[in-house]
């Protein structure tokens, strides 16, 4: 008899979510407008990461999100969630760079060019579909939280586009 063994990046993978409780996502709920999607998946990160997400001294989820992610702007301070940014040379070394976060049970942001508005979005990659490999991933093998329903979606499912720039927010 004869064993084979495959090195890790040419297995396939049967996909995988992080954990995470559904209970705590709907309570920060979704983006009511266009532009804090980059506050809100720093808010779902840190929620699949800690368990919990409260408004702590804010009066509310959304006044938390606003002022300690955003400084009561929604540009994104990734420092404020605990991330750091990465931008890659190529969408390939980007997506790969997500499959190994979602590996190691880390959820990531991902910058990715909005299909219904033209505009960039962020969503907080917590997943892969099966067959997910280091050799064929993609933005449409990726399963994120996405702050414009609140809610998990396949990006396959979405028209959501690589971004020009190649963005991960790490945790």
């Amino acid at each position: 008899m004869s064993i084979y063994i495959l090195p890790a990046h040419a297995c396939a993978y049967t996909g995988k979510t992080i954990s995470y409780k559904s209970k705590v996502i709907k309570s920060i709920g979704k983006q009511g407008r266009s532009g804090p999607c980059g506050l809100y998946s720093m808010a779902y990160c840190r929620a699949v990461l800690d368990g919990k997400f409260t408004r702590g001294r804010y009066s509310s989820i959304r006044s938390r999100i606003m002022y300690q992610y955003g400084l009561g702007s929604y540009c994104a301070y990734w420092y404020k969630a605990k991330g750091s940014s990465h931008i890659y040379s190529s969408k390939k070394t980007c997506y790969k760079a997500a499959l190994k976060q979602v590996r190691k049970g880390r959820p990531c942001i991902l910058k990715v060019k909005n299909g219904y508005t033209g505009n960039n979005h962020y969503v907080a990659v917590v997943g892969y579909v099966s067959g997910t490999t280091y050799s064929n991933v993609s933005i449409k093998k990726l399963i994120a939280l996405d702050p414009a329903s609140g809610k998990k979606k396949h990006l396959s499912k979405m028209q959501y586009y690589n971004s020009s720039r190649h963005q991960l927010v790490t945790f």
